[in-house]
């Protein structure tokens, strides 16, 4: 789901390019968007890895998860519509638009068919099915429409999920250089820098917790937290630093884990806090940072420098906010957004 979350907004960010709209904010309101949707999705990678690493049911934590998402995407429509609407269109800037939609039907064969992939996606998540076999199911859903309905042959289908769709494989197209640096891309071959960022954080994390340097700056920091509020800025403070020296996700989660999960346990705090802090410190905030996997890609991708988003990446921003206010309003609020462990004081279901 890494990969289909950054590719998401290419289209989007080809439309705002033709127009002539900022790029900045464009690229915002995608990394949004796509994250939101991330964050929800059962057969996402840091989704299930951040359950798993906490020790958290993995719809029970995307459930907790909701306290955060629904408010921050709230806020990021809001900002998002008051920017629009103060856009000003000409037809010069929709002729642009049309012109690439001409292209887009001279090159596919567009029908409501080509949703199945999608349906197949959303119906194996909500029946709970294994995320691989959900997706691999979708994938050749999709190679079975591409025969069908765009004449494409096996041997374009395998070079494509290799090195990457071209459109050279499809005969007497002719379609101007915009477009096709647009579509040509993905495959395997796409992930080669992902895939050795990733490799380069396991060995860093690996020292980090040979050495212990890491546990034994917080040891002292970890025994003055009594609240939910200290518990709860502290491991996003910490979640931040990690993912920022290790530049993978799916590491810094156990580092997490290895040094909160019993503080967490201590405190009689479920572990879906946990995984859900987790989630709005690391997976969230990884994007923002040039140096980190998901942000080499995603900048890449959009073609926008990632502190030039920053700013404009409202839902990731406001992940990290909304958490650190449940923990401090807990004594307020009753713990609303924090849920106990059963049969301790306090306990909550939410």
């Amino acid at each position: 789901m890494g990969v289909q979350r950054e590719l998401s907004g290419v289209a989007i960010m080809s439309i705002a390019q033709t127009m002539d709209l900022s790029l900045a904010i464009t690229a915002g309101a995608v990394v949004s968007g796509a994250y939101f949707g991330d964050k929800l999705s059962p057969l996402s990678d840091t989704t299930n890895m951040s359950s798993i690493a906490a020790g958290s049911n993995l719809y029970e934590h995307i459930k907790h998860m909701l306290y955060t998402a629904i408010p921050s995407s709230i806020l990021a429509i809001i900002i998002f519509s008051i920017v629009g609407l103060g856009i000003e269109t000409d037809s010069a800037q929709l002729s642009n638009i049309q012109e690439m939609v001409a292209n887009l039907d001279q090159l596919f064969q567009l029908n409501l068919w080509l949703l199945i992939p999608a349906v197949v996606v959303i119906v194996g998540s909500l029946m709970k099915k294994p995320p691989l076999i959900v997706l691999f199911t979708s994938s050749v859903t999709a190679m079975i429409i591409a025969i069908l309905f765009q004449g494409a042959s096996l041997a374009n289908l395998f070079a494509s999920a290799v090195s990457g769709f071209n459109v050279d494989m499809l005969v007497g197209v002719d379609i101007g250089d915009d477009l096709q640096e647009l579509l040509n891309r993905g495959g395997l071959y796409s992930m080669y820098n992902a895939t050795f960022f990733v490799f380069v954080a396991f060995f860093f994390a690996s020292a980090l917790e040979v050495s212990q340097a890491l546990n034994t700056i917080l040891e002292s920091i970890i025994k003055h937290l009594k609240t939910v509020g200290s518990i709860t800025f502290s491991a996003l403070v910490t979640g931040f630093a990690v993912i920022n020296c290790t530049s993978n996700a799916l590491v810094s989660y156990f580092l997490i884990q290895d040094i909160y999960g019993r503080v967490y346990k201590k405190n009689n705090l479920h572990p879906v806090n946990l995984s859900r802090n987790m989630e709005d410190s690391i997976t969230i905030t990884e994007v923002l940072m040039p140096w980190t996997v998901s942000g080499v890609f995603m900048a890449t991708t959009l073609g926008v420098d990632n502190f030039e988003f920053l700013p404009w990446a409202i839902f990731n921003l406001g992940g990290f906010v909304f958490s650190a206010l449940y923990g401090f309003l807990a004594p307020i609020t009753g713990g609303f957004g924090v849920r106990k462990l059963e049969g301790s004081v306090g306990d909550d279901n939410r």
